[in-house]
């Protein structure tokens, strides 16, 4: 036999929380920055030790500077992205992040 849950019994039950859109990208966007920032430093923290272990190869070194310079891009993104997401807000009269 399947029962069917309630969810307003529940008073703790963070979804019944969620009433609109703004909710939600409050809640995904600051999560999805934090992991675009986590991914920044992993990446550059693997270029900087490749750059240690290559021993002045000129091939490898080429190589680390491009995966820095995409890190740098990346974080660049997501820098601005942030930027037009307050700027959006700030023009819409919304309360975003």
């Amino acid at each position: 036999m399947a029962y069917a849950l309630d969810i307003r019994e529940i008073p703790d039950f963070a979804p019944k929380k969620i009433v609109n859109i703004g909710q939600i990208v409050n809640v995904v966007l600051p999560l999805m920055m934090l992991g675009g920032v986590a991914i920044f430093f992993l990446m550059f923290l693997m270029a900087g030790f490749r750059w240690i272990t290559s021993g002045g190869n000129p091939e490898e070194m080429k190589k680390i500077q491009s995966q820095m310079s995409a890190a740098i891009v990346g974080i660049i993104i997501v820098v601005a992205s942030y930027v037009l997401v307050k700027l959006i807000g700030t023009m819409l009269n919304i309360s975003i992040l």
